[in-house]
């Protein structure tokens, strides 16, 4: 997923990267070739905007105006390929003032072949523009409070930085599984290409699960690894696929060999061992209370009445 991502944003980036390193060797004294053939689209345009504001617009030189555009596709596809929302925002600058400038099909008949030419290029370019900021809204998307039927009081967010934050998931009576009873801390952490590389998952406080390392609490489940798609929203990432990692376990593809093996081998007795058990009291008591994960009961029935409005989501 990550090589098909890279990959798509070299091919995507390679338009504008090509045309900008044509016109840099081009440039010369003048701008060159591009800014000859600019000038007058450029200069009409002008006087489009100057008649409709009312106001003169000052000269400016083209070679400036091509070396602007140069900068303004060169740099932002560069950065573009290495997953940077300050360069797709460079593109979509780059975008928004050539568009409407060299693709003026505005200034001829309907029946000129020159207004269906340019109205297609037209177009092409505003598809360019539309893939910049689908790029953007998924790669700014943030985890939001949505509140849902039987799973609303299940769990807290509090944001540490853009790149990792902190879920806890209180227990509920709505949520039925071997682990209810505990208040589980989940840390995630967002890579820098994240909606397009998946994120990860740690429980902080210790778990015993087939598919939860031991040591590092790293959860091991398909859909956050090879099966991850940018369409995933964090919030159902907790509300439908934690849960379901939790109800069911997957013992075949184990970080924890030594839970995985007793499923296995005696399943009623791993169930037993890991449901309302004395030892899974004791294992609650001993590492998901909530004040060991800083959710105090007192304090998460306040966050309850209040709607969590500050801190939380």
């Amino acid at each position: 997923m990550g090589f098909v991502s890279f990959f798509g944003r070299v091919l995507f980036a390679s338009v504008f990267l090509l045309s900008a390193y044509q016109e840099f060797s081009e440039f010369g004294v003048n701008g060159g070739p591009a800014a000859k053939a600019l000038k007058p689209k450029f200069n009409l345009f002008m006087k489009h905007v100057a008649s409709h504001i009312g106001i003169a617009v000052p000269h400016v030189e083209m070679r400036h105006v091509i070396a602007s555009t140069i900068f303004l596709k060169g740099v932002g596809g560069l950065l573009f390929i290495f997953s940077s929302s300050f360069g797709a925002y460079l593109l979509l600058v780059y975008l928004a003032f050539i568009t409407p400038v060299v693709y003026d099909f505005y200034n001829y008949d309907i029946e000129k072949a020159e207004f269906v030419q340019l109205f297609s290029k037209f177009n092409q370019n505003l598809a360019l523009f539309g893939a910049l900021l689908f790029f953007l809204g998924m790669k700014n998307s943030i985890p939001k409070r949505q509140k849902k039927k039987g799973v609303k009081s299940h769990l807290r967010a509090s944001i540490a930085s853009r790149s990792a934050f902190i879920v806890v998931l209180l227990s509920t009576k709505d949520v039925k599984c071997l682990y209810e009873g505990g208040v589980w801390k989940i840390r995630v952490e967002l890579p820098d290409e994240y909606p397009f590389e998946h994120p990860t998952f740690f429980f902080v406080n210790k778990i015993v699960h087939p598919n939860v390392d031991d040591e590092t609490g790293v959860i091991c489940v398909n859909v956050f690894n090879e099966d991850w798609s940018p369409l995933i929203d964090l919030l159902d990432a907790f509300e439908t696929y934690i849960l379901q990692f939790l109800l069911n376990p997957n013992p075949l593809h184990p970080l924890n060999e030594e839970a995985a093996d007793q499923m296995i081998s005696n399943r009623s007795a791993y169930e037993q061992k890991f449901s309302l058990s004395p030892q899974h009291v004791e294992h609650c008591q001993k590492y998901a209370k909530p004040e060991d994960v800083g959710v105090s009961e007192d304090k998460k029935l306040r966050e309850e009445e209040s709607g969590s409005k500050d801190e939380h989501y």
